[in-house]
């Protein structure tokens, strides 16, 4: 079983652990974010493909 722990951070970015992997998701610049990492929506399409 997988184990995913998200926490919102600062503005609209979240970080993300999953087992002992931590990166971090957040809207582009123009949608309010600081792009410091990619969209939701980018994430579950990569999870879709992978």
């Amino acid at each position: 079983m997988a184990h995913v722990v998200v926490s919102s951070t600062k503005n609209l970015q979240q970080e993300i652990q999953a087992g002992a992997h931590r990166f971090f998701a957040d809207e582009p610049v123009q949608a309010g974010g600081e792009d410091t990492g990619p969209d939701p929506y980018s994430l579950l399409l990569s999870a879709l493909g992978a």
